[in-house]
């Protein structure tokens, strides 16, 4: 978990220890989250390893949390509750414990390959509960036991698509997914579902892709928090 702290730049020049209060003064903003996931074979680290995440979190003031989805696809199982964990006990207690908005305006999830696929599943089933979700080379349609295919994605958002969060996908064009991911997008524009598609020439399925994509989808949200205020940078 990463709650934006403060940072060489709201040290002004004219800061004075005695009676600066800058903590007390963000006391009750309720900060932004985004609820990262990671892909197959990863962990609850990866994004905080291989991309800047934390950078982008104390950049845009955004709390940002990862969790270790194993290989479980984040859904409910007979053995796995990877599904409500993430929907319902992390939530309450992320909301319970710190200064983190429960509002569906400042809740967002992304996630890379299974954790793109991850992402869709939780916002589409839960329209009410996201503003936005980013899927970064995301694996779509799936032939295993217990995991929602790619036909009941399309047939989830054309179910919501009255409240559907804004939906935000980018593929590297030498991936061997985009195919698939072309195909869904196709049926979300044949069915005039917004959405967000990029294509980024000369990447495949890699880090660099998604760390740079980690930070376009967090400028693309449409925020009206109280932290933006104290973002450096803007969004």
């Amino acid at each position: 978990l990463i709650i934006p702290s403060k940072t060489a730049w709201s040290l002004e020049q004219s800061f004075n220890p005695i009676k600066n209060t800058y903590y007390q003064n963000k006391m009750n903003i309720k900060y932004p989250l985004l609820i990262l996931l990671h892909g197959y074979t990863g962990s609850e680290s990866s994004w905080f390893s291989y991309s800047r995440c934390e950078m982008y979190a104390e950049e845009n003031n955004i709390a940002i949390v990862s969790i270790a989805g194993e290989n479980k696809w984040y859904i409910n199982t007979d053995k796995d509750k990877y599904y409500d964990f993430l929907e319902y006990e992390l939530k309450d207690y992320l909301y319970g414990n710190f200064n983190i908005s429960n509002k569906r305006s400042d809740n967002y999830i992304a996630g890379l390959s299974m954790g793109g696929y991850g992402a869709l599943i939780h916002a589409l089933k839960n329209p009410e509960r996201y503003n936005k979700v980013g899927a970064f080379s995301p694996k779509i349609y799936m032939k295993y036991k217990d995991l929602l295919s790619g036909k009941e994605l399309q047939d989830l958002a054309s179910l919501n698509k009255s409240i559907i969060p804004g939906i935000y996908i980018s593929m590297g064009s030498f991936d061997s997914l985009i195919s698939e991911t072309d195909k869904y997008v196709r049926f979300l524009n044949k069915n005039k579902i917004d959405n967000d598609y990029s294509v980024i020439e000369g990447f495949g399925h890699e880090w660099r892709l998604w760390d740079t994509e980690l930070e376009k989808f967090i400028k693309s949200l449409d925020r009206t928090d109280e932290a933006i205020e104290y973002a450096p940078h803007g969004v």
